[in-house]
């Protein structure tokens, strides 16, 4: 039997098979090439099946292998002594060993080292453990040259399973670190996969290295605090140092300016900055790809990673960088090069002229345009040394101002702008960063203040967005939209494509609040064409935010999920907290809708330390929200009133009374489920607690919610009727309908049939409630066998789920979805095809 597999694939199919007792014999032989992870897939095997409880002996071998000492070390490890032995009790003793009917697996390393004696021996053993409860696994690791070994010993062994290796992808690495036990992120990955140079041999090393560092804890999981890069370990270093000394002088010169320039290059380029012929180029590269340091992308050529190009870095002397800088500046190249590496070259030939040049063209964009925000600061002291211009100093004042917005630093930015009186440098750009951050900040009344101050001729187009923005966190749609078309046409006639990217998110994002996602998403992809056109990477991500949100809400889950991810992936490599923090957020929500609790919570943690480093109150006030959900869900109702408390007051600051309504019920419900207080006697709880007549509806409310959602049906329906009642005397719309709802569905859960069921006119004022109404109505028509009503509610459920936010989702849960099919059996289909079609994934 021959199989050519990746490497969890077999990895799962060697546990498969030996826990079956074996394949045709019971010999596997297991090779393939450089990077394809045997290495790797031997710790994890041994690992795995000493974890199993099976008796595991790993033997690696080398050249000049006698006989008597592969059997002696093969013993020693099966009795757990070392005795000196003379051939025939090595073999009346080996012969023991595979006659006991004890299951044992031999790991055997380094069958590709062997000489012809070795494996004559190596024969011997697995020719008397044939038939045996003993098995052995030979990992045969190929370099160049060596397939006709290769050959030799497949003709040796023909009884043998033989498992050949593909060269491994990023998709094996991820599977295999589950097989490790490791929980760690996506983009975690994608730092390790550059550091190991695609080479899985040198996986668990790295892993093991990290651990040691405590970048990946006991359990497996990500410190995030320590981590910001993936630092490449010791022997790997020292590795690639080596690589680089043994390099001929040509195959040097073209992996160092590759490295240098840390992008794709085409061989036009090279040539430029080489000084070489193209054949020349041509042997050079080919050279560098065989040994793994280069690959291709398109018609041009990069260095594998950034961290192998930092180790070439280091070893290039200052007279090497200084004439490649000075053939960059001289071949027309510049504004094709990433900005960081602009800023090195000009900073490095001390080009002040040009330095200065640099600065006046960039400073509104230089954040945003950079990969790796955490660099800014550094550049920008850079950049400073090589300027006299006293105007375009005061540029580099506002781009650290910048810095400090861009970083979620809101309140730093704000004293930044008023101590360095930055409008004198720059009106527009400076007034919009004071705007934004008052806006990021809750100050929406302060931000409108500001801006309707300034004299009307003096308001640019951006200006203009920015108050569109400010009444649009004010929910006052009408005007922000206005605002925005205002800004957008400015913008147009201005050719400010900036701007109109930044119009038209706003005008997507009026219309996805107002539920209207048809109409938003096209505003959305434009200002994202817009934002990639100008190399806004920052922009990008938030644009592509706002988008996997329209999918969510239209019921595109996992689309939405893969969007957030990448999202995630991007906003950690460009050093973006504000876009990870929304985006960790909106994926953790979704997770929980999913029912996929473990990922929503490891997701609910990046979002909570993010939040300590970013100052957004508003993602603040809805992750604060959504945790106290989810830890009420899960009994944990001490977490629960902490989050609760913070929304709360966060929606204080932010002036949003619905918000700061909503908040205030929720923290006193995890009070009182944490303290155990009845809540269907309310008195003595609302004189200890002082929740008011106002909020009592929607606390109500949101208990009836907890209960249903727990089967305590009587207790549901009991609080229900306290929420109706309480917002008769009341102007609660919200707490009235769940009440109402909630009600209704409790009534049904518990045999009876209510008189008047919420759901349609719930639609347009509160669609999150329109569900529990929408479920009791298809429940009871249902039960009347009222075949019109029942599609005519799942008409109206669909209706919902296609533009709905994730909160509905909570309701239906399990336990509700089993006793209606209880209840009216084969009728529960159509609903659970319409509920379950929507998370599948």
């Amino acid at each position: 039997m021959e199989l050519r597999l990746a490497v969890k694939q077999a990895y799962n199919f060697l546990l498969q098979d030996l826990k079956k007792g074996g394949g045709q014999g019971n010999t596997y032989i297991v090779f393939g090439g450089r990077g394809c992870g045997l290495d790797l897939m031997l710790e994890v095997l041994e690992n795995s099946l000493r974890g199993q409880g099976t008796k595991v002996i790993v033997s690696r071998h080398r050249q000049g292998l006698d006989r008597l000492s592969l059997y002696n070390s093969i013993l020693d490890a099966w009795f757990e002594r070392h005795a000196e032995r003379d051939l025939d009790r090595v073999y009346r003793e080996f012969a023991e060993m595979a006659g006991s009917g004890k299951e044992c697996v031999i790991l055997v390393d380094g069958l590709g080292e062997m000489d012809a004696a070795g494996l004559d021996t190596f024969l011997h053993v697995t020719s008397m453990l044939d038939r045996s409860q003993v098995f052995t696994v030979a990992f045969f690791s190929l370099v160049p040259g060596q397939w006709q070994d290769m050959s030799a010993v497949l003709q040796v062994f023909r009884g043998a399973n033989i498992i050949a290796l593909r060269q491994a992808e990023f998709e094996d690495m991820v599977a295999m670190a589950g097989a490790m036990g490791l929980r760690l992120p996506l983009y975690f990955f994608n730092e390790l996969w550059k550091v190991i140079n695609h080479d899985l041999s040198w996986m668990g090393y790295a892993i093991s290295y990290y651990r040691s560092l405590g970048i990946i804890d006991e359990e497996g999981h990500l410190e995030e605090a320590k981590f910001r890069y993936l630092p490449v370990p010791p022997r790997l270093e020292i590795y690639y140092h080596n690589v680089y000394s043994s390099l001929n002088d040509v195959d040097r010169r073209v992996a160092e300016i590759l490295s240098f320039i840390e992008m794709p290059v085409d061989i036009e380029t090279l040539s430029l900055l080489s000084g070489m012929d193209r054949a020349q180029l041509a042997s050079a590269i080919d050279s560098l790809v065989s040994k793994g340091l280069v690959r291709e992308v398109g018609t041009s050529y990069e260095v594998v990673s950034r961290q192998v190009a930092s180790i070439f870095l280091e070893r290039m002397t200052a007279a090497v960088k200084r004439t490649l800088a000075e053939r960059a500046l001289a071949s027309g190249i510049m504004d094709r090069l990433p900005i960081r590496l602009q800023v090195r070259i000009l900073a490095g030939s001390d080009q002040r002229k040009q330095c200065e040049d640099f600065v006046r063209k960039n400073y509104r964009l230089f954040v945003g345009k950079l990969d790796d925000i955490s660099e800014a600061p550094a550049l920008i002291e850079r950049l400073r040394k090589h300027v006299d211009d006293p105007g375009v100093r005061r540029l580099l004042d506002f781009m650290e101002c910048d810095c400090l917005y861009e970083t979620g630093r809101y309140e730093d930015a704000i004293a930044c702008i008023e101590s360095k009186r930055l409008e004198e440098v720059d009106m527009e750009a400076s007034v919009s960063r004071y705007a934004l951050s008052l806006i990021s900040l809750g100050r929406f009344s302060d931000a409108i203040k500001f801006i309707e101050g300034m004299t009307p001729g003096a308001r640019s187009q951006r200006v203009v967005e920015i108050l569109g923005e400010a009444y649009f966190r004010s929910k006052k749609y009408d005007i922000a939209l206005s605002l925005a078309r205002e800004a957008a046409e400015m913008a147009e006639r201005a050719g400010d494509r900036e701007t109109l990217g930044h119009a038209l998110n706003l005008c997507g994002s009026v219309f996805a609040e107002q539920l209207q996602y048809e109409k938003a998403r096209p505003y959305f992809e434009k200002a994202l064409e817009i934002k990639r056109e100008l190399g806004d990477w920052m922009s990008v991500l938030r644009t592509l935010n706002n988008i996997a949100i329209v999918d969510s809400f239209s019921g595109n889950f996992v689309e939405a999920i893969g969007k957030l991810t990448e999202i995630i992936n991007d906003s950690f490599r460009a050093g973006d907290l504000v876009s990870r923090l929304y985006a960790s957020y909106n994926i953790s929500e979704l997770y929980h809708m999913l029912g996929r609790d473990n990922e929503s919570l490891s997701y609910m943690k990046d979002a909570e330390r993010l939040l300590h480093m970013a100052e957004d109150k508003t993602v603040g006030y809805l992750f604060n929200r959504f945790a106290a959900h989810f830890h009420i869900d899960h009994g944990r109702y001490e977490e629960a009133l902490k989050h609760s408390s913070i929304s709360r007051t966060l929606a204080d600051n932010l002036g949003n009374r619905d918000w700061a309504e909503i908040a205030m019920a929720m923290e006193d419900l995890s009070r009182a489920l944490l303290l155990s207080v009845p809540l269907q006697r309310p008195q003595r709880f609302k004189a200890r607690y002082g929740i008011t007549d106002e909020f009592l509806p929607t606390f109500y409310a949101l208990g009836a919610c907890y209960f249903t959602r727990r089967g305590m049906v009587q207790d549901a329906m009991e609080v229900a009727s306290l929420a109706v009642q309480a917002a008769s005397s009341t102007s609660d719309y919200y707490g009235q309908k769940v009440g109402e709802a909630m009600q209704a569905l409790a009534s049904l859960l518990n045999g009876g049939v209510p008189d008047r069921i919420p759901g349609e006119e719930c639609m347009e004022r509160v669609p999150t409630l329109a569900m529990f109404g929408l479920l009791a109505q298809y429940y009871s028509a249902s039960l009347r066998n009222n075949g019109e009503m029942v599609q005519q509610t799942l008409n109206m459920i669909s209706s919902l789920l296609s533009r709905r936010d994730v909160e509905y989702m909570n309701f239906m849960n399990v336990t509700l979805v089993e006793f209606m099919e209880r209840s009216i059996g084969p009728s529960i289909g159509p609903l659970q095809d319409l509920l379950f079609s929507r998370v599948d994934g």
